[in-house]
């Protein structure tokens, strides 16, 4: 192999590869691992040393599967082990050899296991570092460099550590319908988490990139670049982030844009970064002031009745309010899902809730916007195949950002004619576990039929946090009347108020003989109809306007 780019030398670090693992920027998990690894390797040297343990026994494994998102630094910490294996005496040089899939295939026969043994021979006594590695199941030229490289990991154990790297949920593929042999010669325990950079850590990247560029900065600009970082790790697509790689691109945009500026105005060198500097694209990211969170729980709690859900809510708002503070002090995190079944009758205040909630999450910096991109279940499935994925997708970009509420939910029940609703849940899991900081999803219907919803697939479970929206009782629908009555500035009675209760009762008691959804609040809707209609007409007979000043029992 000719190309000197694609192989570092143990000697590109200034310092011990010690000193440069806990220079990098957080990576704490991933440091602790690396160092169990040289415990672990170390001792047994020494053991060995001591003859406790036979040179003739089966060596520890070397080979390590690096899973994460791009940016994580997952290259630069396959350098410092191939450093560390070297000081150790366990490869020769410790350089490392890096590769990716299509450097490793071609496409006719035989071609991909002779690529793949050039990079081996290249990495003889030192690391092969193949990035994307979970893009090796994707076809058969692939399978040969499995093929190949299985060979590799048990018969050059003694010169080559082979470090596998990808995105974690399709190395978790890759292990699962790869040769078992491949799981066997790098065990789970030799996977290293690289998790995505926190805000602080990511603000922290970025400046030492400006400072390599000799680029100054000034606090009123670090304020706003650290407002864009964190809205920019809030919104990240957990999948597929780019952390330090996103880092990279936005100090090169930034040193683009200054030079310009510099250039246009014959500026002196020494002229500091201003948020003119940062491109378009970041900029989006620095979010209109959020509306009060406090003014909005207030507006909810003024709602009528819906006290366990006003309880449920104002514990997911603490929950939410601790975690950054958590993040901090590095602590697990378990939060119950943002995304919600609201289970009840009609008229419970399930949209109402909705709007609501959207607002506080947006007042809490969750969600960008927090509008209610409100749809039906059945609106979301297609008559022809394929076209029902595509459909759903177009609904979950809308609502980005927002809440995306899906009324009549249990109408994606598979089964029967409802041949494509499962697309729709796939999409809709798929967009709930990339983007959980810009979409929340709230399922809403009768409670038997989203009872049977949640069970027909085993993945809403554990996505979806469930609220019974109970029905009102009497005195809260003649609550409920009394508020809607007041805002037409008519008098209502105390004789015109049992009147209302006493249908109210005859109402419930007709939905339990029939076994119909009780309307709740939209039967105070139905009712208010009525005696606005008997009002006018006692008003067309009286000719008296102080008739529409009061709601009479005879208008019931």
């Amino acid at each position: 192999m000719t190309d000197k780019s694609r192989t570092q030398q143990k000697n590109e670090f200034p310092m011990n590869w010690k000193e440069a693992l806990d220079s990098l920027v957080g990576l704490s998990e991933v440091k602790q691992a690396v160092k169990t690894l040289y415990n672990r390797l170390d001792d047994r040297n020494k053991r060995q040393q001591a003859g406790l343990i036979s040179e003739h026994s089966e060596p520890l494994s070397l080979h390590l599967a690096f899973l994460g998102n791009p940016g994580t630094g997952k290259t630069t910490v396959a350098r410092l082990v191939g450093e560390m294996y070297h000081d150790l005496g366990l490869l020769r040089r410790g350089h490392v050899v890096s590769a990716n899939c299509a450097d490793l295939i071609e496409e006719h026969v035989g071609g991909s296991a002779r690529r793949t043994d050039e990079f081996i021979k290249n990495a003889y006594d030192g690391v092969l570092f193949i990035d994307e590695a979970h893009q090796l199941i994707s076809s058969d030229f692939g399978k040969e460099v499995i093929g190949r490289l299985l060979t590799a990991l048990e018969d050059d154990r003694h010169r080559l550590a082979v470090v596998l790297a990808g995105y974690t949920h399709e190395m978790g593929e890759l292990f699962a319908k790869a040769d078992v042999g491949l799981r066997s010669r790098i065990p789970k325990k030799n996977e290293i988490e690289f998790p995505d950079y926190l805000p602080d850590e990511l603000f922290e990247i970025l400046q030492r990139f400006l400072t390599d560029k000799g680029l100054i900065t000034t606090p009123e600009f670090n304020h706003t670049v650290k407002k864009i970082i964190t809205q920019m790790y809030e919104d990240r697509d957990v999948a597929r982030f780019g952390n330090a790689r996103a880092m990279r691109k936005l100090a090169d945009d930034i040193e683009k844009l200054r030079a310009n500026r510099i250039k246009e105005n014959n500026l002196d060198v020494y002229v500091p970064i201003i948020e003119d500097d940062l491109p378009e694209e970041a900029r989006a990211f620095l979010v209109p002031s959020a509306p009060d969170k406090d003014a909005i729980m207030a507006e909810l709690n003024q709602l009528i009745g819906l006290d366990t859900i006003k309880k449920t809510i104002s514990d997911m708002v603490d929950d939410l309010e601790t975690q950054p503070v958590r993040e901090k002090l590095r602590q697990p995190i378990a939060t119950s899902s943002l995304n919600f079944i609201f289970s009840g009758n009609p008229g419970t205040g399930k949209t109402a809730v909705a709007e609501l909630m959207g607002k506080i999450l947006k007042g809490l910096g969750r969600l960008r916007e927090g509008e209610v991109v409100e749809v039906r279940a059945k609106d979301l499935i297609a008559e022809y195949l394929g076209q029902t994925a595509v459909k759903t997708e177009e609904v979950c970009k809308r609502a980005l950002d927002n809440i995306l509420f899906i009324d009549e939910a249990y109408e994606l029940i598979p089964g029967g004619q409802n041949n494509y609703a499962k697309d729709v849940i796939g999409v809709l899991m798929s967009y709930i576990d990339n983007y959980p900081n810009r979409l929340v999803v709230i399922a809403a219907g009768y409670p038997d039929e989203m009872d049977a919803f949640i069970r027909s697939n085993p993945g809403l479970v554990s996505r979806f946090s469930l609220i019974d929206f109970p029905d009102y009782s009497n005195d809260e629908l003649l609550e409920i009347l009394e508020l809607k009555v007041s805002k037409q500035k008519i008098q209502l009675p105390d004789a015109t108020k049992q009147r209302a209760k006493a249908y109210f009762e005859t109402e419930r008691d007709k939905s339990n003989r029939t076994r119909e959804p009780f309307p709740n609040a939209r039967l105070v809707d139905q009712l208010l109809a009525i005696m606005k209609r008997n009002q006018n007409q006692r008003f067309r007979k009286m000719g008296d306007p102080s008739e529409l000043q009061i709601y009479l029992p005879e208008d019931i």
